[in-house]
């Protein structure tokens, strides 16, 4: 396994988000400093981002326990990061790298039909329905 590429915590959300969107924006990786809001979805207090990282860690330990993670292990990762929002932009975008990146940590794979823009995942992130955000995901082994 590619040691570059290990999710321990929630710190990797960041680095991936500057990895990729650096070139672009000066404040690629780094966390939104106001609050958010997209049609009459709104997002996590930007204040309270620690309370996210610590919830989101603690997923990430417990997982760590298991032999063998399903579609609702991702799932409840993409809601917490989802509702986390921490960036100005592309925490969609973000999100699917690091939960690609961490399926590779457990030799698994979100098949290749996980959708970028999709209707249906939208509106299950919006509702935080775990488990629907979990029917439209796909785990493979690798």
């Amino acid at each position: 396994m590619n040691q570059d590429i290990v999710i321990k915590d929630v710190s990797a959300f960041a680095k991936i988000n500057q990895f990729l969107f650096m070139p672009l924006y000066d404040w690629a990786g780094k966390y939104r400093s106001g609050n958010f809001y997209k049609g009459n979805t709104a997002f996590l207090d930007c204040n309270r981002f620690d309370y996210a990282e610590e919830d989101i860690n603690h997923v990430l330990t417990m997982q760590k326990e298991k032999d063998e993670l399903i579609a609702e292990d991702y799932a409840q990762l993409m809601d917490l990061l989802n509702y986390m929002h921490p960036f100005r932009e592309e925490n969609g975008r973000s999100t699917r790298l690091f939960l690609q990146c961490y399926a590779a940590n457990h030799n698994q794979c979100i098949e290749k039909s996980y959708p970028l823009s999709n209707h249906d995942l939208i509106q299950a992130l919006t509702d935080a329905n775990v488990h629907e955000i979990a029917r439209l995901i796909k785990v493979e082994k690798i």
